[in-house]
């Protein structure tokens, strides 16, 4: 599967997150951004931040400096989760 920084995602795209690459990513753990966990792209702001995230069903608006450190594994854009 191809893989991709969060950041770098259009709108309706997802998958699972593969890394984080930041040396010290406890805000983002908090947020629910775990190896393994679904993520997808719902909305783009139109200057392009922040981006619009769903995580497990959760809706988080994340920075895209923040989604840089993102690596996500790109499923088939037509599996629905909340």
């Amino acid at each position: 599967m191809p893989e991709r920084k969060l950041s770098e995602m259009r709108i309706g795209e997802q998958g699972r997150i593969k890394a984080l690459d930041l040396a010290s990513p406890e805000k983002l753990f908090e947020m629910g951004f775990l190896p393994g966990s679904r993520v997808r792209i719902k909305q783009i702001a139109p200057l392009g931040d922040p981006l619009h995230v769903v995580v497990e069903g959760y809706d988080i608006a994340l920075r895209k400096e923040e989604a840089e450190w993102v690596s996500v594994e790109l499923e088939n854009e037509n599996i629905a989760y909340t």
